[in-house]
């Protein structure tokens, strides 16, 4: 308390974290809100105290929600290099929310997280650039931020790397690598990894043909809302 009340950048935002998420104080998301915005005021304040603004301007509840404030703050926070930031305003941009949607902007922003190790932001980035959305297709780009991303363990990241491979989009085809793609993935319980991971084991591609393990992981994917394999059992 003595710190915020110093107007200390630090104490205020610390202050402020404890009243929006209820630590040793009542939970009070307008008063954090108080307090994210006078420690914002300060030069030397962290960067994530925008981040913050904009997620309460975005997600809270208790805030009423504005989606052009949450964009301005997440444009000063990215800025100032925080990556939350980063990959937030570049997900405004790609879907237009409290800025005019720009896919060229949004690219280079999930760039800007990428580089500081943001998984998702990678994963995104992956897929702009194998897609040419915001710029043209770079395959090379694209494996490299999939791989990145699917070092991290994100699902969906391991998922695309696994069809790169099967497909051989990018890189030479390689069913084996596809396999142990979809398998990380699928043990994520992404639907359609695990689909693809069973379509593997029932046709033998790429891993033993196995129709015991096939169906299992069908079952999985079918169980979670997969429209292809639920075909395979209706």
């Amino acid at each position: 308390m003595l710190a915020a009340n110093q107007d200390d950048a630090a104490g205020i935002f610390n202050l402020g974290n404890c009243y929006e998420n209820g630590e040793g104080v009542e939970k009070n998301t307008k008063k954090a809100l108080e307090l994210f915005l006078k420690a914002a005021k300060h030069e030397d304040v962290n960067p994530v105290v925008f981040f913050r603004l904009g997620s309460l301007y975005i997600n809270s509840p208790e805030i009423e929600r504005d989606e052009v404030k949450a964009a301005e703050y997440f444009q000063i926070g990215a800025e100032k290099g925080d990556v939350y930031a980063q990959s937030w305003y570049a997900n405004f941009y790609e879907n237009g929310i409290g800025v005019i949607k720009n896919e060229e902007f949004a690219r280079y922003w999930y760039l800007k997280a990428a580089e500081q190790g943001d998984a998702l932001a990678q994963n995104n980035l992956g897929y702009y650039f194998e897609h040419g959305i915001g710029g043209p297709v770079d395959m090379q780009s694209a494996l490299h931020w999939y791989g990145q991303s699917a070092s991290q363990e994100n699902k969906v990241a391991q998922k695309l790397l696994g069809n790169c491979y099967y497909y051989g989009n990018g890189v030479q085809q390689d069913y084996e690598k596809a396999v142990f793609y979809y398998r990380k993935s699928a043990i994520q319980e992404d639907p359609s990894a695990q689909h693809n991971l069973g379509y593997c084991y029932l046709n033998g591609i790429g891993v033993e043909k196995d129709e015991g393990i096939g169906l299992m992981w069908m079952r999985k994917s079918a169980s979670n809302g997969n429209i292809n394999a639920q075909r395979y059992f209706f």
